[in-house]
């Protein structure tokens, strides 16, 4: 049996961004599992191209930071993402770090409050048409308590081994230690 290639992970630097979508035609071709696109330089219309470029492999933000844009702007981008894409739009989130939010000009509060408070308002936008999975970006325990409560559509990235291993057991029906 083949071994299953990883995603992998593509940054659409300025100058190169047409090179990167036939990057990314490339990486589909070879039978990669997907493609994540980190925040810089703009993930969401890096995300665009990908739904235009390609025609079957999964993608998704790692991470579109939640200070960035309101959530009614991101569903509105997300909704559209997931339907040119055919499905194929993961929409991953997190609260970022420090400088980014010197850069964004934010200032952020509780990070699991904020981030609750975005997912409710997220998905409570379906005028803008069916929305994709939500990813979430955690490294604490306390940040998974959002997926317990709601299950459908989330998932992990960037989680302690640890965690996710609970996570998954949990959702699997198994008790979390």
């Amino acid at each position: 049996m083949p071994a299953t290639l990883p995603a992998l992970n593509l940054i659409a630097e300025p100058g190169f961004r047409r090179a990167t979508l036939d990057t990314a035609r490339e990486i589909e071709r070879r039978g990669f599992a997907g493609i994540s696109v980190s925040s810089s330089f703009g993930n969401m219309s890096q995300s665009v191209g990908l739904a235009l470029a390609t025609e079957r492999i999964p993608f998704a933000t790692a991470i579109a930071p939640i200070y960035a844009q309101s959530a009614d702007e991101f569903a509105q981008n997300a909704a559209y993402l997931h339907e040119v894409s055919g499905g194929r739009f993961q929409f991953g989130i997190g609260i970022a770090h420090a400088p980014a939010y010197v850069r964004m000009e934010v200032k952020p509060g509780k990070p699991l409050g904020d981030v609750r408070a975005f997912v409710a308002k997220f998905k409570s936008h379906a005028e803008y048409g069916p929305l994709p999975p939500v990813i979430l970006a955690t490294l604490r325990k306390r940040m998974i308590r959002p997926l317990r409560r709601d299950r459908r559509g989330s998932g992990l990235r960037q989680c302690q081994p640890c965690t996710y291993g609970r996570i998954v057991g949990h959702r699997a029906g198994v008790e979390a230690r």
